[in-house]
This record gives structure tokens, sequence and C-alpha cells, in this order.
């Protein structure tokens, strides 16, 4: 997980990683996903894919749902007017 959260700040197709373990019938895989977007964060807030911590903000699981809301509260400090600075274009 450590090698993925390194990946994920630099290249975004490390998120297929995190994708995966968040489909898992394992909540202690989602949770460990949630976790590892968590501490991502605390690096570089555009690095989290917001679509993936919303899913999990969704979660079945309780403890999962409320890692993923305390992602969802970490990238939120993303200036809004502000633009991801690995996607020069926008996109």
């Amino acid at each position: 997980m450590a090698a993925t959260k390194q990946l994920l700040l630099r290249r975004r197709a490390a998120r297929i990683i995190l994708d995966e373990l968040a489909k898992s019938r394992d909540a202690e895989d989602r949770h460990a996903v949630a976790s590892a977007l968590l501490d991502v964060a605390q690096f570089d807030l555009w690095a989290v894919p917001r679509d993936l911590a919303e899913r999990l903000a969704q979660d079945d699981d309780g403890l999962v749902a409320a890692k993923g809301r305390e992602v969802l509260d970490a990238i939120a400090r993303r200036p809004p007017e502000g633009r991801d600075p690995l996607s020069p274009f926008g996109l």
C-alpha cells in the first residue's frame, strides 16, 4: 500500500489498484483504500480522486463510510478556483 500511495502522487494509473481494492467484498480492503487516500491528501490534495472518495463515503460499512467522509473533508480544502497541477489542460 505504501508503494501505491507513493505512485498515486505522480502516476494517476496507480489508482487502478485502489479502484480494485475499493470493489472488494472485504470491508478491511475498502477501509485500507480510504485510509490510503487520507494519507495521500496530507501531501497532495489534488492526487486524491474525488469520485473514489465519494464512493467510499457511501459504503455500506459504517467504518469505511466514515473514513471516506474524512477523505472528502480533507480534499474539500482544495481551492475551488485552482486546477489540478497534473492536468494543465483542465481535464
